[in-house]
């Protein structure tokens, strides 16, 4: 990307009233999937990454085997698969019409 692209995508971020923070800027192009915060955009519609998914999945295998063991931290780990679970489904079940 041309440093005078980069000049114009800052500037039409900074017209919208965002600041950016030089230190954590990154420009990247290519073979990446566009993520922005951990939501791949490069679909007509927000998806959750495969990645994350599988995390969960992981997550509710660990607390089954650990319900037998520690049931209170198995409701615990619980909690946050259903937190991550109804995030997966509210962003890939955002009306877009």
């Amino acid at each position: 990307m041309s440093e005078q692209n980069k000049q114009v995508i800052k500037k039409i971020i900074e017209n919208h009233g965002f600041i950016i923070n030089t230190a954590k800027e990154k420009f990247s192009a290519g073979d990446n999937a566009p993520n922005i915060t951990g939501i791949n955009t490069s679909y007509a519609y927000p998806k959750v990454p495969r990645k994350y998914k599988r995390n969960i999945r992981a997550a509710i295998n660990q607390a089954n085997a650990m319900a037998r063991h520690e049931p209170l931290q198995a409701e615990i780990l619980y909690r946050s698969i259903t937190g991550r679970k109804k995030y997966v489904e509210y962003i890939e079940n955002i009306d877009n019409a």
